[in-house]
């Protein structure tokens, strides 16, 4: 604008007395040059107020609302962001613990057995033999006929290990939660919070101003729409968002838990019908010759007919060596127990189906924007001149 002005000065205002004009039309022309001088700046002027920032301030005043609508305030943001919180968490949780199958373990010893000494068993050996009666001479069993000397070994168990099988193994992986549960307690807890917080700050800020008087002011009148087309707008949109990550976590799970799982463990090899130990030969001493005993009366056993030249001692120290069987543990040279591995295949399932988690994600997501329509439309209440 000042150029335009330096040009004028020149070329108009200065051209008086040049001989090419007179002076009435000099005075005309600098007439007509000091009114454009005067609308250029006027223009000039309404074009530098024009080039300044607009600044507009709406001031939201949380102070303005009722305890009403702080407390509904409250619970329904509290209830969505801990909605969308749960959420999240819900599915990480799932997540995270999809691999292990339930497996119930059982703990079983690893037991070596070994024989460390001798019990002597004195059994009694009866015979028959002829007694005469009234009716005559009758066969009759007379015990104490001779005596029989068993040995049972005495068996050291020693623990030298332990080992785990599994009891029982379910396939439908341990459920712990999934998102719409975990976003429905979510819901419950962000509502219950916001709602004691925030009678909390009421209570402390009454405490707090009592006595001061606040000017009120008059709310704007601003049109944001029906508040109920708001609350039904947000609540079609969180159930459809909820539908879809439904959709997303049940998709996750069944991903998560196709195919086979292997579960392995260990078990001792054992060898089975092994020597473990040994006893003497059983001893059976005849006490009287005079009576008929059984075909297989001292079988398995060392027969003394004489009963003087019998000595217990002594048979246990020369009598045949007779092995004690058992099962005892595999070991390698260090004397360490063999192991093999044993495994199991279990085809997994999914803990919670399609259908259902995809419904109750459209519901809760419903409910979560609800509740964000309800602080939506309290938030317009806060808006002050």
């Amino acid at each position: 604008m000042s150029t335009i002005g330096n040009w004028i000065n020149k070329n108009i205002t200065g051209n008086r007395g040049s001989g090419y004009v007179s002076d009435k039309e000099a005075r005309q022309l600098d007439q007509q040059g000091s009114q454009l001088k005067d609308d250029i700046n006027n223009i000039k002027d309404t074009v530098d107020k024009l080039s300044e920032p607009v600044q507009v301030s709406v001031e939201g005043s949380y102070s303005s609302l009722t305890t009403k609508d702080k407390l509904i305030l409250g619970a329904a943001g509290g209830a969505a962001v801990g909605g969308t919180l749960g959420v999240v968490k819900g599915m990480f949780d799932a997540a995270g613990d999809a691999m292990n199958p339930k497996v119930e373990w059982e703990t079983h010893k690893i037991i070596d057995p070994k024989v460390t000494g001798v019990d002597t068993v004195k059994q009694d050996i009866s015979g028959k033999t002829m007694v005469a009666t009234a009716d005559g001479l009758k066969e009759v069993e007379t015990s104490g006929a001779s005596v029989r000397y068993h040995f049972e070994p005495k068996i050291e168990y020693k623990e030298v290990g332990e080992y785990k099988t599994p009891k029982s193994i379910d396939g439908k992986f341990a459920f712990t939660t999934n998102s719409v549960i975990e976003g429905a307690k979510g819901v419950a807890v962000g509502a219950v919070v916001g709602v004691a917080g925030t009678a909390a700050y009421v209570a402390l800020d009454k405490i707090k101003n009592k006595g001061e008087e606040h000017e009120k002011k008059e709310p704007v009148n601003v049109n944001y729409g029906d508040d109920t087309k708001t609350i039904i707008k947000s609540g079609a949109i969180g159930a459809a968002v909820g539908a879809g990550v439904g959709l997303v976590d049940a998709t996750w799970e069944k991903l998560r838990t196709g195919g086979e799982q292997v579960i392995k463990w260990e078990v001792p090899k054992m060898e089975t019908g092994v020597k473990i130990g040994e006893v003497p030969q059983d001893a059976s001493v005849m006490i009287r010759q005079d009576v008929k005993y059984a075909p297989d009366a001292f079988k398995d056993s060392q027969l003394y007919r004489d009963a003087s030249k019998f000595d217990l001692d002594k048979h246990m120290k020369h009598a045949e060596d007779i092995d004690v069987k058992g099962d005892r543990p595999d070991k390698n040279l260090l004397g360490q127990v063999k192991m093999e591995e044993k495994s199991q295949a279990v085809t997994s399932e999914a803990r919670y189906g399609v259908v259902g988690t995809v419904l109750g994600g459209a519901v809760l997501g419903g409910v979560i924007g609800v509740a964000s329509g309800v602080a939506m439309n309290v938030l317009k209440k806060m808006v002050n001149s």
